[in-house]
């Protein structure tokens, strides 16, 4: 998991194209949950200036 908070988590998946966990994150954790490649995450990260 990258990122959460009360209501959303970021899930990094280990292989392009499989969110099998972010199911497994909602219903632990109680939060909406997406799950990302780390190509998506890079560009998102840039997008939002961080380093």
């Amino acid at each position: 998991m990258l990122a959460a908070d009360h209501l959303h988590a970021i899930v990094l998946n280990h292989v392009e194209r499989r969110s099998n966990g972010t199911p497994v994150i909602e219903w632990r954790l109680g939060v909406r949950a997406t799950s990302r490649g780390v190509g998506t995450v890079q560009r998102l990260l840039a997008r939002v200036g961080h380093p």
